[in-house]
């Protein structure tokens, strides 16, 4: 008897924690949106020297324990001209760096609105057989991606991060 208890005790002890991480909402004033992803949030700042001179792209970002990513970024450009300048071309040049980046393949694309504003909505395929969902759109000087890549199976995860995201009032006027 005492082996038998010894032997569940090793077991629970190397049982594999499926215990997901907590979901709060996070809201940043800087990136001036909220959505609620897992904890454990990490930010990070790109610098990019273009001809409208040097751009900083902000991202925030999560990892679950199924190794789900959810990120927002945003990029700020000079001028409040972006949003006329987000043309179709625009939208599938961005599309086609990111799915080739990845080695991917577009499953679903489609047009749609994020708070009034023209975006696109892709999801596609990854070489390494992972799914990933984007939503690039611009607001007057902003650039924003917002992007889940997760397995299949962690579907559930990817909507709710998506349903949730919302730009801040102030972002709107």
């Amino acid at each position: 008897m005492p082996t038998l208890i010894l032997a569940l005790l090793i077991l629970v002890g190397t049982w594999p924690n499926t215990q997901q991480p907590a979901w709060k909402e996070f809201s940043s004033a800087e990136g001036k949106f909220s959505a609620i992803m897992p904890t454990d949030l990490k930010t990070s700042v790109i610098a990019t020297d273009t001809a409208e001179g040097r751009l900083l792209t902000h991202t925030v970002s999560t990892t679950d324990s199924d190794l789900s990513e959810y990120s927002v970024s945003w990029t700020e450009y000079p001028r409040e001209s972006l949003e006329q300048r987000m043309t179709e071309s625009r939208f599938i040049k961005m599309r086609d760096a990111l799915v080739g980046y990845k080695g991917g393949r577009v499953l679903n694309e489609s047009v749609v609105s994020q708070e009034g504003h023209p975006a696109r909505d892709i999801t596609f395929s990854t070489s390494e057989g992972r799914v990933v969902r984007v939503r690039f759109y611009s607001l007057k000087n902003r650039l924003y991606q917002v992007m889940a890549e997760a397995k299949e199976k962690d579907a559930v995860g990817v909507e709710r991060f998506f349903n949730s995201f919302k730009l801040l009032p102030s972002t709107l006027v």
